[in-house]
């Protein structure tokens, strides 16, 4: 019996869903570590919600970082249900949030980060991208639930564990970068940039590692 691992669809909607949590990831891991000093916003059908470091709506964060380490989850360790509704829900809700924001004030719908000084809009970017992985979440469930494939998954190996915990003793190494490198300034930077990069390899450290037989 082979080693079931996400097809190359699936990796795709992987990879792009992880993007998207991103969002939370970075502001999540700022605030916890930077403190005070960072401030913070996520916003949904152009409702803005922030604050201050570990401010009161902080949970919010946690709850969707929580959402998308599940989904990535299910995604990686044999895309069960509830993968598939959890999936279209949340693409469902990138879409329709993207649009109604883009519509309503597309002059908000950006992306910025002071630290790496980037400013730039996403009123027509992002509702092209978020409808067009839609259509492809859409695509690959269906196409999933017709024709469900045999879920003989690995078991998590040594190399899953090395892989994730190489991920979290990053986490140290952010604190201090974030906690007492010169706001905006160069440590600043790498932290940012380390964390970006510790949130995309958690796919790698989530995927089946069995040889196919």
């Amino acid at each position: 019996m082979n080693t079931w691992r996400p097809d190359r669809l699936l990796r795709v909607l992987l990879a792009w869903t992880s993007l998207t949590f991103l969002l939370a990831w970075l502001p999540l891991v700022r605030a916890a570590m930077d403190g005070e000093s960072y401030t913070w916003s996520v916003g949904w059908w152009g409702l803005t919600t922030g604050g201050m470091g570990l401010s009161a709506q902080y949970w919010l964060l946690v709850v969707e970082v929580a959402l998308g380490v599940t989904l990535l989850w299910l995604g990686c360790r044999g895309a069960r249900v509830p993968f598939h509704w959890l999936l279209l829900a949340w693409h469902t809700a990138l879409f329709s949030s993207f649009t109604y924001s883009s519509v309503t004030s597309p002059e908000d719908v950006r992306f910025q980060g002071d630290t790496a000084g980037i400013d730039f809009s996403l009123a027509w970017v992002g509702p092209a991208l978020a409808g067009g992985f839609l259509a492809a979440s859409i695509f690959w469930v269906v196409r999933d639930l017709r024709n469900p494939s045999p879920r003989h998954v690995a078991p998590w190996s040594r190399a899953n564990s090395i892989w994730l915990a190489s991920l979290i003793a990053l986490l140290p190494l952010q604190f201090v970068l974030l906690r007492f490198g010169v706001p905006n300034g160069k440590t600043d930077l790498i932290g940012v940039v380390i964390t970006i990069f510790q949130w995309m390899l958690l796919t790698d450290a989530l995927k089946p590692r069995g040889q196919r037989n």
